[in-house]
């Protein structure tokens, strides 16, 4: 809902965080995206990532762990852990 809105690394940053892509497939995919710096690509990933994580924390906070909450929940958590190594 917010794509297209700003700068296209944002985008980027955005689709390789939310879809959990490893080195090698951020790799292909901004690849074939085009022409970017990859390291505001990658500085803005660690920032998208920590930010669904704590949309996560927030909405359980606000409104419970309901629904499949908790599983995502987890999953960003990981995914945090992980780019925060």
């Amino acid at each position: 809902e917010y794509a297209g809105n700003g700068v296209p690394a944002t985008d980027l940053a955005m689709v390789i965080s939310n879809f959990g892509l490893a080195n090698n497939a951020a790799d292909t995919f901004l690849g074939a995206y085009g022409p970017v710096d990859r390291n505001v690509v990658n500085g803005l990933r660690i920032a998208a990532t920590i930010r669904e994580a704590l949309w996560c924390l927030m909405q359980a906070e606000i409104g419970g762990m309901t629904g499949d909450l908790p599983e995502y929940t987890a999953l960003c958590l990981g995914r945090l852990e992980q780019v925060l190594r």
